[in-house]
């Protein structure tokens, strides 16, 4: 971490700041968050489209699965969703017979895709815009305009579930549990008034805005590492210019690694394509910050425009910039779209 002045001394030399508690971060959070009807239609969402596979497996007697409501996960489920909150990520739990009866390959490579080329089948009957993801989703979107990105899940013994994703190419089984991340999250939350969400929404803005190639997955276990080790991490939102600068400066030495998933014994890697990224974040950071301390808050708007893009750009009024390509989800461009140059 950079070395800091004592928490005293800080307070009282940010007293005056420009950008600060009702200025920038608490109004940009409050932007960030979907709408309160969000989660609302994305349920009703998953829910239409794990009835259109439950009547399809009623049909199916040796594969059948006592209809049951959507299990979401994901940003949703969480409560670090972005707006405008129209993709729902959900499990479809499977009874753990259908493993071997419906993937008889259980080695790696790409696994047998008939089951899964099967559900999207069913699906597309009722949803034709249903396909296949690169990264291993049954995505759908449905008439209300909501995307559903479902997986497969067969429950494990030792809780938690385990994933059917042959099209990644990474071995057909992985594992998760929901509730362990939940748990995880919210523990770190109590611990630092509520932070790793905050941090995480952030993030989540800033992959958005600057087409950073990371999982959301790398992201939350990254801020879920991070805020516990943070000095600052009980003090108000006065503080989070420094969170978020602080962040990217310890998370571009984090490239490479590979982080526990809570309550599975698995890890994720979470590579290292995005720490050009990260550590360019850290620069526009770093010189808001000195800016703001100068007085010069128009010009440090700018560079934590450079960082969270649009929301932050509307809320401040101003023309936003063209918006990287988004894609549903986890699929991210490998490199920053043509017309969005890299944040340096």
């Amino acid at each position: 971490m950079p070395t800091r002045v004592g928490p005293a001394a800080l307070t009282a030399a940010r007293s005056d700041s420009g950008l600060g508690e009702h200025d920038l971060f608490r109004p940009l959070l409050h932007r960030l968050r979907p709408p309160p009807e969000a989660a609302a239609a994305a349920t009703l969402a998953a829910g239409e489209v794990t009835g259109c596979l439950d009547r399809a497996f009623a049909q199916m007697a040796d594969l059948a699965a006592a209809p049951a409501p959507p299990l979401v996960v994901g940003g949703l489920a969480k409560g670090t969703a972005v707006a405008p909150g129209r993709v729902v990520d959900c499990l479809y739990v499977l009874p753990p017979h259908v493993r071997h009866r419906a993937w008889p390959r259980t080695g790696g490579g790409r696994g047998d895709m008939g089951f899964i080329g099967a559900l999207v089948a069913g699906l597309a009957r009722a949803f034709p815009s249903a396909h296949l993801t690169p990264a291993g989703w049954i995505a759908v979107e449905t008439a209300s305009g909501v995307v559903v990105r479902l997986l497969p899940a067969i429950p494990r013994d030792a809780g938690g579930y385990r994933l059917a994703r042959p099209a990644t190419g990474l071995g057909l089984w992985h594992e998760t549990n929901p509730a362990a991340e939940l748990a995880a999250l919210q523990q770190v939350n109590r611990a630092s008034r509520g932070k790793a969400t905050h941090l995480i929404m952030l993030l989540k803005a800033w992959r958005l805005a600057n087409g950073v190639p990371i999982h959301s997955v790398a992201l939350e276990r990254l801020a879920v590492e991070f805020v516990p080790q943070w000095p600052y991490r009980r003090r108000s939102l006065l503080f989070y210019d420094w969170m978020v600068r602080d962040f990217f400066f310890w998370a571009a030495h984090q490239g490479g690694r590979q982080l526990p998933l809570p309550g599975t014994g698995a890890d994720f890697a979470v590579g290292d394509a995005w720490v050009f990224e990260a550590e360019a974040a850290f620069a526009f950071a770093r010189r808001a910050g000195r800016l703001d301390s100068l007085g010069r808050t128009a010009e440090a708007a700018d560079h934590w425009c450079r960082i969270f893009g649009q929301p932050l750009e509307l809320m401040l009024g101003r023309p936003p910039a063209p918006a990287a390509a988004a894609g549903a989800g986890d699929t991210l461009p490998a490199a920053p779209p043509a017309g969005r140059p890299l944040i340096w």
